[in-house]
């Protein structure tokens, strides 16, 4: 199941607005010596896109609000995604996922948070757009294979989360979205 909600963020970014354009307009100066001329700066065909990935821990939040952070300051997109790994069983042949309309309400809770947190991020006139989706799958693959699908220019998750007894699995999910993903993946402390 797929959640979708383009949202508007109010909020100040690290930089004034003068200063986020002037960047991108460094950036992508063709009179840097761009030796094509045809060059076209990706900023000027495309809004960016920064995926956050959370699991509704305090790391994951961390990770959601230096990516709303980024958003701000570089006027992109941010997706929030979470990723559902709920359990199944196999009986009479058939796959079945015991709880999973609670494993549809927690993802939902964990989105809702998210996006609070990264509203909570900012406190000025500025906005950006928020989304949210819910993701299943493992979560490294689901992570990098989305951010791939949906042309994100960058991914934003937590080194860890959730409880200690699981640190070791989930802390392999930062490093898992690190192999995969073709695109830069910040890692947040």
């Amino acid at each position: 199941m797929a959640h979708d909600r383009p949202r508007r963020l109010r909020g100040r970014p690290a930089w004034g607005r003068s200063d986020r354009l002037f960047a991108i307009m460094l950036a992508c100066d063709h009179a840097l010596g761009t030796p094509d001329s045809s060059y076209v700066c990706p900023a000027e065909t495309k809004r960016m896109r920064y995926l956050a990935a959370t699991d509704g821990s305090t790391v994951g939040d961390d990770a959601v609000r230096y990516a709303a952070r980024n958003a701000l300051a570089f006027d992109a997109t941010l997706v929030i995604v979470h990723v559902l790994t709920p359990e199944s069983e196999l009986i009479d042949g058939t796959l079945v996922m015991p709880g999973e309309e609670a494993a549809l309400d927690e993802g939902e809770r964990v989105l809702t948070g998210a996006e609070a947190v990264a509203e909570g991020a900012s406190d000025d006139d500025d906005t950006i757009e928020i989304e949210t989706e819910l993701l299943t799958g493992r979560p490294a693959n689901a992570i990098a294979e989305f951010a791939t699908e949906t042309d994100a220019d960058a991914i934003f998750v937590g080194h860890r989360g959730l409880s200690a007894e699981r640190e070791q699995v989930v802390g392999s999910v930062a490093k898992g979205v690190v192999d995969k993903a073709t695109i830069p993946v910040t890692i947040t402390r």
